[in-house]
């Protein structure tokens, strides 16, 4: 290999050190660009700009990196679902209900890939972290009947914004 100029040192950009974050992240760039047959080991990498090996570093396979991404969506979710315009649950159960799960839905919809992938993973529940934040907690205080819950739920996964 030949040795750098000094143009070369100037030109070049410092290199970001790669982290799981980082890694789980590109991966769910590469999903949303080209759907989860696109998510491979090497394409990763080439979004990363390092080797495949280095990978492993920081997710141990594919497995990983899916449970990974897995975990950036469920964070996306509840982030939206924390943001989310909505009346308190003792003044409207229903709207405050919604207002979550369309919270929700508008992350799907930026990874239409996500909702298959969540029924694949075995290692946990996907909705188990998701339903405390959009209205296990203040459902089951108010005495809401679950099968109440279920139908909004439907209803708002099935209908636009």
């Amino acid at each position: 290999m030949a040795p750098r100029t000094d143009v070369e040192a100037t030109t070049e950009r410092p290199r970001i050190p790669l982290s799981r974050g980082r890694v789980l992240r590109a991966a769910v760039d590469v999903a949303d660009r080209g759907g989860l047959e696109a998510l491979t080991m090497r394409r990763l990498a080439q979004e990363l700009g390092v080797e495949a090996m280095s990978l492993y570093h920081h997710v141990a396979n594919k497995e990983a990196v899916l449970d990974g991404v897995i975990e950036v969506v469920v964070g996306e979710i509840l982030e939206g679902v924390d943001r989310a315009d909505a009346p308190a649950p003792d003044d409207d159960w229903q709207s405050a209900m919604r207002a979550r799960i369309v919270a929700a839905r508008e992350v799907l919809l930026r990874h239409p890939w996500a909702p298959r992938l969540l029924e694949t993973r075995t290692t946990m529940s996907p909705m188990e972290p998701i339903i405390p934040s959009l209205w296990r907690d203040e459902m089951t205080r108010l005495a809401v009947p679950m099968i109440a819950v279920q139908s909004h739920t439907v209803a708002a996964f099935t209908r636009r914004p």
